[in-house]
């Protein structure tokens, strides 16, 4: 009975050990699939992760309870987990069943799914926190970085908000690109209290397209997803924006979009590594200054808008 769990296992910690001691529990075999120190960084953001892939997985691979380590590069383990084809998928209690990738596969195989409680007190990022009063993730709290000198320095970018994040900014831009490129729709959605902002970002796409182009990118409201009447179809850019800590609405639209075969792609900041987790790809601003966080949500939308047209401008 092959068993699978997933997570970045970057500090391992006691309640690492007391999940994956009730994951072996459930079968006969534990494989745990980890994320590469390039997927943990556009998850969990720049400076993370402490410890290297190789390293984690060592670590893992001399506990009793682990039989097998597999890293994988993608922000989620749903290929990896296709691929296994485990008997029995586990998550910790932090993720509910509706939430987990892969849950409908295995299940759809004979499989079931298991949600083990978590221990309290015990975080990776906590014990990151505690140990430094700096955090290097944040963008507005270091010297020279406020929003203001992002804002008045665009034109240094990447020296500003980091390479890792326009990286990102940029494998979201081919994916929005592509698509749109072969006929899909880019369909952008804002949790509660995104929903103006959504619109916003949606009008600077659709900025300097062709009127006849501009249907196919258009934002999608929560009651076209509650009544199945959204038009969404498989390849499909779902654009999944959110802030501030990812709400159970915007973790539900974003699972509900990879049922439809969508190539989920997520906004979001410091408090969204939920979201990030379930997306394909995400730009993920390394900051909770929601004025900042927006900006360069904005000027990510300028980029990508200018690169429709350009490939509009070329067919």
């Amino acid at each position: 009975m092959i068993v699978f769990t997933n997570g970045c296992f970057d500090i391992l910690h006691r309640g690492h050990i007391y999940l994956l001691d009730q994951a072996k529990n459930q079968g006969t075999r534990l494989i745990v699939g980890i994320n590469s120190d390039n997927s943990v960084r556009r998850i969990k953001g720049a400076g993370r992760p402490v410890n290297s892939q190789e390293d984690r997985k060592e670590v893992l691979l001399a506990l009793r309870s682990v039989d097998e380590v597999l890293i994988f590069d993608e922000l989620t383990p749903e290929l990896l987990i296709e691929e296994i084809k485990p008997d029995i998928l586990v998550k910790g209690g932090d993720w509910k069943e509706s939430e987990i990738i892969g849950a409908d596969f295995v299940r759809s195989s004979g499989g079931k799914v298991v949600s083990i409680p978590l221990v309290d007190g015990y975080s990776t990022s906590k014990i990151i926190e505690g140990t430094s009063s700096h955090n290097p993730t944040d963008l507005d709290r270091e010297p020279g970085r406020s929003a203001s000198y992002v804002k008045t320095q665009l034109s240094d970018f990447a020296a500003i908000v980091g390479k890792e994040l326009v990286s990102s900014i940029e494998e979201c831009g081919t994916a929005i690109s592509t698509a749109h490129s072969g006929g899909m729709s880019v369909l952008v959605f804002g949790a509660m209290d995104s929903l103006s902002f959504a619109g916003f970002l949606t009008s600077e796409l659709r900025r300097n397209i062709k009127n006849g182009h501009r249907d196919s990118i258009r934002n999608l409201t929560a009651s076209e997803i509650d009544s199945d009447s959204s038009g969404v179809k498989p390849g499909d850019v779902f654009l999944a924006l959110s802030p501030n800590a990812a709400d159970d609405g915007i973790l539900a639209a974003a699972m509900w979009a990879r049922t439809k075969g969508c190539k989920v792609l997520g906004l979001t900041a410091t408090n969204g590594r939920k979201l990030a987790a379930l997306c394909d790809e995400c730009v993920m601003v390394p900051s909770d200054d929601l004025p900042l966080i927006q900006h360069i949500y904005l000027s990510a939308a300028h980029d990508w808008g200018d690169l429709l047209r350009k490939n509009l401008d070329h067919e």
